[in-house]
């Protein structure tokens, strides 16, 4: 039986040049989809230096897909190259996307949030990525990339 083992993987800011490329290279993607879910850090009752999060998807949320420009901020006045709906689940999907860097861009209300991405697919990766194993999480009034790894 596979148990999951849940890593984040959150973008921080950056000075060194060997941080940035390790930023990159966490950012990566096999596959452009995943799941959109609110994270709230509760503290723990019993530990105060400890919390618990409680995790909800983000249904109906439109996900935007803008094309990065090296070190440009998000997305100025460019149109999306693509667009997409999360479900109920919070899981969205884009299709025909050629390999690239790109803003990933979550709409709730009037807000959004945005997450550079490189997206890099892996013809050679026997098991595909499951979308639902990339995790796009709003914490904190940012979006981070976090992966579900299954482990043996």
């Amino acid at each position: 039986m596979k148990t999951p083992l849940l890593i984040f993987l959150a973008v921080l800011p950056v000075a060194a040049s060997g941080q940035a490329a390790d930023a990159e290279k966490w950012n990566t993607v096999e596959r452009m989809c995943g799941k959109a879910e609110w994270v709230e850090k509760i503290p723990s009752k019993h530990d105060p230096n400890s919390y618990e999060e409680k995790r909800k998807s983000i249904k109906k949320a439109e996900v935007r897909l803008y094309q990065r420009e090296g070190d440009a901020p998000c997305c100025g006045s460019n149109p999306p190259l693509a667009q997409s709906v999360t479900n109920r689940e919070g899981i969205f999907e884009f299709k025909n996307i050629v390999p690239g860097k790109y803003w990933l861009v979550i709409v709730t209300g009037v807000k959004h949030y945005s997450h550079a991405v490189t997206y890099t697919p892996d013809a050679k990766n026997k098991e595909p990525i499951v979308c639902s194993d990339l995790l796009y999480d709003l914490s904190g009034g940012e979006l981070q990339l976090g992966r579900m790894i299954h482990v043996d």
